[in-house]
């Protein structure tokens, strides 16, 4: 768990070594049915568990539907054999839901497979991204926690859900052998598919917040960040982070004047390993909360990755560019590994239980180029790269905290850090 992935906490964590199991969700799905799958995201997206996003209505779904139609008193027949068709129109009438499936964002060259395959990450993926995202090590292992809506347009989006009660990886769940802490469901880069310093990179991914979505003050939920890695053996805290807090769509990052951005692995007192770093970064709120919520919000960047102030960081959302910073961006990085899905951090209320976390991903893809990611207005976003600024934001302030050199004053011992593992 590195210090930004705390963030508040400060206290070390027991680590352990867990064996992963196959998947069920990494299995083949037979005989999908469109209606029974619609019926099920529907169900799943209002909160009602319908099990298994699979296109196969069976015992739990009708029970979710059963459950569904009592607290809203609906007339519609029970769900059952024969009448997904009918719930499923029911369902599409739904201005909430129906807002999670008109997705259309430049999508003439995405990645198409026709009805949603649970067994697929490169459904939600397109271009040179297909192939290259597996599931994080540290994720959540129900094997709910993700799912594949099917679009309007033919498309997919993914579902991430994140839910309380499955609590997570023993190295995120538990702090000071307190439970709660952190969980994620995310999907990363495979590391041959990782940035490299010096390249220039253009990166597209759209968002869906349901209605609802809450986050506790003082916590956090990482919908996608950037890890850069050092001598190939060190993973430091990110040094670009889009998350969701209690008020805002915000950025987290180290690019400018003064950002500093300086780590260590160190052995903490449970036995495991622990990131500490000494850190000055800036968090931009980019919009509200409810800003981002109930709609598509699409999301643009370009980094050049530099040491020096040729290193640049531009940011759109829904076109429009909202901030550009020039400055280092690496910052010592040999190359950077991308990720997106639900990191939820309870740092504020931990260890009390919060509201499940829901979130939806589409259109998710990488290029050298603006045009390796099928954008129609190209031309008009490679002229906002020679702007610096923030263009349109809610504000932003400075994040400064010191943890690695009390650690190393009180005789602490470093595992790892910039100049390789020992």
């Amino acid at each position: 768990m590195t210090f930004f992935e705390q963030t508040f906490a400060r206290a070390p964590k027991v680590a352990t070594l867990l064996v992963f199991l196959l998947l069920p969700w990494s299995l083949p799905v037979a005989a999908a049915d469109a209606d029974d799958l619609c019926v099920q995201a529907f169900l799943d997206f209002k909160g009602f568990d319908p099990g298994p996003l699979d296109g196969a209505a069976g015992r739990k779904t009708f029970a979710a539907a059963a459950e569904y139609k009592a607290e809203h008193q609906l007339t519609i027949a029970d769900l059952g054999a024969g009448n997904s068709s009918e719930w499923c129109v029911f369902a599409k009438a739904d201005a909430d839901y129906a807002a999670l499936l008109d997705y259309s964002y430049n999508t003439d060259i995405l990645w198409k497979q026709g009805v949603a395959d649970r067994a697929n990450f490169d459904q939600v993926l397109f271009g040179s991204s297909v192939g290259t995202y597996e599931r994080a090590k540290r994720s959540i292992t129900n094997p709910e926690a993700l799912g594949f809506v099917a679009l309007n347009n033919g498309l997919s989006a993914a579902r991430v859900q994140v839910r309380y009660k499955d609590e997570g990886h023993r190295e995120d769940w538990f702090y000071n052998d307190q439970s709660g802490l952190q969980q994620r469901f995310e999907l990363v880069e495979k590391r041959n598919t990782w940035m490299r310093a010096g390249q220039t990179y253009w990166v597209r991914m759209s968002i869906f917040v349901p209605k609802g979505t809450t986050v506790a003050n003082l916590d956090q939920i990482v919908i996608s960040d950037l890890k850069a890695e050092t001598n190939g053996n060190i993973i430091l805290d990110p040094v670009v982070t889009f998350k969701l807090v209690s008020l805002a769509f915000a950025l987290n990052h180290f690019v400018g004047p003064d950002r500093t951005l300086d780590c260590a692995v160190v052995s903490n007192k449970g036995g495991g390993d622990n990131t500490l770093c000494n850190i000055n970064m800036e968090q931009d709120e980019i919009m509200s909360l409810s800003g981002i919520s109930g709609k598509w919000t699409n999301l643009v960047y370009r980094v050049h990755w530099a040491d020096d102030e040729s290193g640049r960081l531009h940011v759109w959302v829904n076109d429009k560019l909202i901030a550009g910073f020039a400055g280092n961006t690496s910052h010592g990085g040999t190359s950077f590994q991308s990720k997106f899905g639900a990191y939820r951090g309870l740092y504020g209320s931990q260890p009390e239980p919060q509201p499940d976390v829901r979130l939806y991903f589409a259109g998710v893809g990488r290029s050298e180029s603006c045009e390796g990611l099928g954008l129609s207005n190209c031309a008009a976003l490679e002229a906002d790269v020679e702007k610096l600024g923030r263009m349109s934001m809610r504000g932003f302030e400075m994040v400064v905290f010191d943890d690695l050199t009390p650690y190393l004053a009180a005789g602490g011992k470093v595992k790892c850090d910039t100049t390789g593992c020992r």
